[in-house]
């Protein structure tokens, strides 16, 4: 961990100052957190922040409630830590612990808890934050300290003596508000790590699709036949299995509680960051699977995992679609099939069903002259959305992260 100084002009305590005052950093999404006092302070620096008040206002009650140091997921991410007192050194110790829990996965660190101080400076209470901090040997970020120019003097030397005592020879950077600037050599190791990462992943990856490999060929070398189910067991042997598949992935996953409509499961990214709830259907055969009316709804959130059950030889095939392209191509289809007369030259007759299919091009399978029924839009969707157009979606576990 490295800790440079900011220097942030001092004034009273009042929130038409500090909105004048303070200057947010430039972030990075996802790999940055700003870490805030539960106060009127905290409140002004997280709507500079452009914090949506609601979120504020939520984590406000729960941290006053629980006492515990709460993590606000937003346009930028806030670390909230409950209010403490100088003399306070247990709960000093406790919030700087759980800080430091959120950190092991993020690249840069506001830390802006004592840009604004209307007493004396707080000694004893920055010493045990940074011995805290200094000890954790598996974090590594970049940490923006802010503080109140009129003690910036004795930070500086209260962190070089701290700096000393736990050996670690580090240059400390100080900045004014408007100049600071992230470190160079930080960003390469960072750059660094996240090679080393995506190179391990892209290597859990390949071993897992030799392990399905693996064993579809024991499955196929055992003369194994699958009894038939019905459709209540073929829904929870699919949902059971998305739910093993994403657990292997390294995500957290649970079942959603019975009785929820619009989706089956919870999965969650291992750092927490990305959050999806998850509608799974299943088939045992066949050329599409059945949804509803309702499923052209757009869920910004919402994935859809189709499964592609056959015989028991046969590893399933695993389909994750955003819930906008459902949406499209469901609603596409349905107009598609309202359009095209039925076996008897009459018109179908509309339904709440809709189906989503490997080939939609097999809606015009049995019709002579279809641009008779369709428009170009309809025709072209009918190419595109032809066999194969679901491959791009299969073992799509990124799309979680995304």
């Amino acid at each position: 961990m490295k800790i440079a100084l900011r220097k942030v002009t001092s004034g009273k305590v009042n929130a038409e100052q500090l909105k004048d005052a303070f200057t947010p950093l430039k972030l990075e999404r996802s790999t940055s957190i700003v870490s805030i006092t539960c106060s009127s302070q905290g409140f002004e620096v997280s709507l500079r922040y452009g914090v949506e008040w609601h979120k504020i206002q939520k984590a406000w009650g729960e941290i006053r409630r629980d006492r515990q140091v709460r993590k606000v997921w937003s346009n930028i991410d806030l670390l909230v830590v409950p209010s403490t007192y100088a003399s306070n050194s247990k709960n000093i110790s406790k919030f700087s612990e759980q800080l430091c829990e959120f950190l092991t996965e993020t690249n840069y660190l506001h830390f802006t808890h004592f840009g604004y101080l209307k007493n004396a400076f707080p000694k004893s209470q920055i010493k045990q934050i940074l011995g805290v901090f200094l000890k954790k040997e598996d974090i590594f970020c970049e940490v923006c300290w802010d503080i109140d120019e009129k003690y910036f003097e004795d930070m500086r030397e209260l962190l070089e003596n701290e700096l000393k005592l736990a050996n670690q020879d580090v240059q400390i950077d100080c900045f004014e508000q408007t100049l600071f600037a992230w470190n160079a050599e930080y960003d390469r190791l960072r750059n660094l790590n996240k090679i080393l990462k995506t190179e391990l992943s892209e290597r859990r990856n390949e071993e897992i699709m030799r392990e399905i490999e693996r064993r579809q060929n024991m499955a196929t070398d055992n003369n194994i036949t699958a009894p038939n189910i019905n459709t209540v067991d073929v829904g929870n042997a699919g949902e059971f299995y998305a739910m093993s598949l994403f657990i292997r992935m390294g995500f957290i996953t649970a079942k959603a509680p019975e009785g929820t409509a619009d989706y089956d499961l919870m999965v969650m990214s291992n750092d927490g960051y990305s959050f999806k709830p998850i509608q799974v259907k299943t088939i045992t055969d066949g050329e599409h699977w059945l949804l509803r009316q309702r499923h052209e709804l757009v869920n910004e959130n919402l994935i859809f995992c189709f499964i592609h059950l056959t015989d028991i030889r046969t590893i399933p095939r695993v389909f994750l679609v955003p819930s906008h392209v459902v949406s499209y191509v469901i609603s596409m289809c349905h107009q598609i099939y309202m359009a095209l007369p039925n076996r008897h030259g009459g018109a179908h007759r509309d339904s709440q069903m809709r189906t989503l299919k490997f080939d939609f091009s097999t809606l015009i399978r049995n019709v002579e002259n279809p641009s008779q029924y369709l428009s170009s839009n309809q025709l072209n969707f009918l190419t595109q959305y032809s066999d194969g157009w679901l491959d791009d979606y299969e073992y799509n576990f990124e799309i979680i992260n995304s």
